[in-house]
């Protein structure tokens, strides 16, 4: 009874000898074939009559922390069909492992887990200490001939692009976005190929997908009845390209606007000081940081001229991006804009001290320039310390 437990395939095999070596820490164990026959494996004939034997080396499970290792007596045998090709062929073991291997199947499925969990150079470490020594290489070819899972069509079906080679090919990658895991990877992003594998996968009762108009159009053929909507990601872009149509339409309003609130400023200051009536009309000298300004603003207009008479010519926009060295976004914003827009100036950041700096400026304009007493004048007015600590 013992025997049979120990044999990788009891049905052909018959235990002949168990030996143990203490030092080496490895268990070898004989075994030879049992079977009176055995079938070619190309023409399927049963073949009674043995040409010769020999020995196979199998590894195995580790037994008590000692490695375990097979020797399997096996026959080969004269095929005598005459219309077959094969004239003397070696029996089979199946169940136990298959042709020229030289681990038995169960060993082989375990480095295979450990392979698909930890990876080739991580995955060979611990098989060390699992007393099943072997390299990388084999571990990641034990992956490779692994059988892929059968794949399932989830519910919610997620549908994003990935570049095998950015810029050149690209790929589809399919999430069940239930359970978060890669359901199949498709080789392109075409919509005859997303339409195929949701005809072959029916199920499918929602599609979270990209703005691409190729999964749009192989969802709708594939899976008509499937919900699509857009992932999260694209929502937020949807959002942003929607405030910048926006604001592009509404932009000579926002300028009235900005023009309107700069002048009401400069009026109420207007009071402060009133300028020479001679040194009123002459031109102040540009600041460095003014004329730094003004060299990118004429970079911008010049780059978008550029890209306008280009477009005009019947250029590409990603022909324009890579002569013009712009991003093909930018390239598309300047064609889509109804004329040149200026560059928004970032708004001065507000200050917890706004609400009592006309207070500050009068009492500093009266004489009053010591910074404690005005702290403590503002303190009686509600300001709170994290405050009247930037005074």
């Amino acid at each position: 009874m013992a025997s049979v437990l120990l044999l990788p395939d009891p049905t052909v095999l018959a235990l002949l000898d168990v030996e143990v070596n203490e030092e080496a820490k490895i268990i070898t164990a004989t075994a030879k074939t049992t079977s009176k026959e055995a079938h070619c494996p190309v023409c399927g004939h049963a073949a009674d009559r043995v040409h010769s034997r020999y020995v196979r080396t199998l590894a195995d499970l580790p037994c008590s922390g000692q490695r375990v290792r097979w020797l399997v007596q096996v026959r080969r045998f004269w095929c005598e069909n005459t219309a077959c090709s094969r004239t003397i062929f070696t029996e089979r073991l199946p169940v136990c492992a298959p042709a020229h291997a030289r681990r038995t199947v169960q060993q082989a499925a375990v480095l295979c887990e450990v392979a698909f969990a930890l990876g080739g150079k991580a995955g060979s470490r611990i098989a060390r200490l699992l007393n099943m020594e072997t390299s990388h290489d084999t571990l990641l070819r034990l992956m490779q001939r692994s059988e892929p899972p059968v794949v399932t069509a989830p519910r919610i079906l997620g549908l994003d692009d990935f570049a095998w080679k950015k810029g050149h090919r690209w790929g589809t990658l399919l999430i069940d976005q239930e359970t978060h895991k890669v359901v199949d990877v498709l080789p392109d992003r075409e919509a005859e190929t997303v339409t195929r594998w949701l005809v072959d996968h029916p199920g499918v009762e929602v599609i979270s997908r990209d703005r691409a108009g190729a999964y749009a159009d192989g969802a709708r053929k594939g899976a008509p009845q499937a919900q699509q909507i857009a992932d999260r990601f694209h929502l937020l872009v949807n959002l942003h390209s929607a405030m910048v149509r926006l604001f592009e339409r509404k932009h000579e309003i926002l300028k009235q606007v900005v023009t309107k609130e700069q002048a009401q400023n400069k009026g109420t200051a207007s009071h402060c000081s009133e300028p020479d009536a001679q040194g009123k009309d002459e031109p102040k000298p540009l600041t460095p940081t003014e004329a730094q300004r003004q060299a990118r603003h004429a970079r911008r207009k010049n780059r978008y001229e550029e890209v306008i008479k280009l477009h005009e010519q019947g250029m590409s926009q990603a022909a324009i991006a890579t002569l013009v060295g712009l991003n093909r976004n930018t390239v598309h914003s300047y064609i889509q804009a109804p004329e040149f827009l200026e560059q928004a100036r970032s708004s001065r950041h507000k200050s917890k001290l706004d609400p009592y700096k006309d207070y500050l400026h009068q009492r500093f304009a009266e004489g009053q320039q010591n910074v404690t007493h005005l702290i403590a004048e503002i303190r009686e007015q509600g300001c709170a310390r994290e405050q009247y600590d930037r005074v």
